[in-house]
């Protein structure tokens, strides 16, 4: 599963990537499909979040994709949440790119929108933030829910020697990655 921001520009506003990007993965033992969000930002710069998955082996749960209500704007791009089923192991994932420029507010938001997703389903304990996050693992109020691990830890995970976060909670989903 593959799950990414994509950037609004000039080009990407013209071109759908993502099906390109279908067409090059599928073949005759590989069958992928997509979700996109709709285009997300406070600014005229916007971002569609995609979940692209194998659908020989996680599906989406239907109806289950939204963009996270943010009414009071502490986010500049809403998170994306969907959940997915993979055999028996059923998970939610929240997608985020926070802005580089108000990383502390917004991870500390994360925290309220993390348990806000958790608490929608409470049989569902299998959480997997992931995206861009700009920060490194020491966080704040999201790092005192202790639930919350680092998938990886200790190395940058981009170019920009920025951190691309993987954080999970649940015993299953730690036993799944």
């Amino acid at each position: 599963m593959f799950c990414f921001p994509k950037e609004t520009s000039v080009f990407c506003a013209t071109i759908n990537v993502i099906p390109m990007l279908l067409e090059l993965v599928n073949d005759d033992r590989t069958k992928c499909a997509h979700i996109t969000s709709k285009k997300l930002g406070r600014t005229t710069s916007k971002e569609q979040y995609a979940f692209v998955y194998n659908t020989e082996t996680v599906h989406l749960i239907p109806n289950s994709d939204y963009v996270i209500d943010d009414p009071d704007d502490k986010l500049h791009r809403e998170p994306y949440i969907a959940m997915f089923k993979s055999n028996e192991f059923d998970f939610i994932l929240i997608n985020i790119h926070t802005d580089p420029d108000e990383v502390p507010e917004e991870i500390d938001e994360l925290a309220s929108v993390y348990q806000r997703v958790q608490d929608s389903d409470p049989k569902e304990d299998d959480v997997i933030l992931l995206g861009d996050l700009n920060y490194a693992p020491t966080f704040s109020n999201l790092g005192k829910i202790p639930t919350i691990k680092w998938v990886i830890e200790g190395k940058y995970t981009n170019t920009r020697n920025n951190y691309v976060a993987l954080v999970k909670s649940s015993t299953s989903v730690s036993r799944s990655l």
